[in-house]
């Protein structure tokens, strides 16, 4: 987690999604849409994205307290465990004292690329999500059900993303 914030200075358990915290030259997204029956864009794009010599971490929120509330509300993360192999793995806690509530984010380390790519391909095939990046030391990948998010920790590595993408797929992104 302090690599995200080292990196792209932004926090992923903040109160805006990290697309809100950086400017737009650091920043794309791309409908959801265009990735379903793409398989060959989803490798492209993570592709692009992560190298094979690159370290890939991915942060995800796991679960939360609720003040008065026995016991954690937990994340769905049934699939991830069937595209992730889980090690290297620490937890991180937040603390918001005003409401009393606690959130509580998991950080895997050296994921391989096939392992990012199958765990997209779970959610272009309907699988739910949560709030969960991708990262390297270049860029930061976030994916939902509407939209999926890169971030580059500059704006050039954003504009050679751009282009990149543009030769590899002309789909919709903003």
């Amino acid at each position: 987690m302090e690599r995200i914030k080292q990196n792209f200075n932004l926090l992923l358990q903040g109160d805006e999604s990290p697309y809100h915290q950086v400017t737009e030259d650091r920043r794309i997204s791309i409908v959801f849409e265009a990735f379903k029956g793409e398989p060959s864009f989803v490798r492209n794009l993570v592709s692009l994205l992560f190298k094979e010599d690159s370290k890939i971490d991915v942060s995800f929120f796991n679960y939360y307290f609720s003040r008065g509330v026995k016991g954690p509300f937990y994340f769905n993360k049934q699939r991830l465990n069937k595209a992730i192999k889980i090690k290297n793995w620490k937890e991180y806690e937040y603390v918001d004292l005003e409401d009393g509530y606690k959130s509580v984010y998991t950080n895997i380390k050296n994921l391989k690329i096939v392992e990012v790519i199958r765990y997209f391909m779970t959610i272009v095939n309907g699988n739910p999500t949560a709030l969960i990046a991708f990262y390297n030391d270049d860029y930061l990948l976030t994916i939902d059900g509407d939209e999926v998010v890169i971030i580059a920790k500059t704006s050039v590595l954003m504009e050679r993303f751009r282009e990149a993408i543009h030769c590899v797929n002309n789909k919709s992104m903003e």
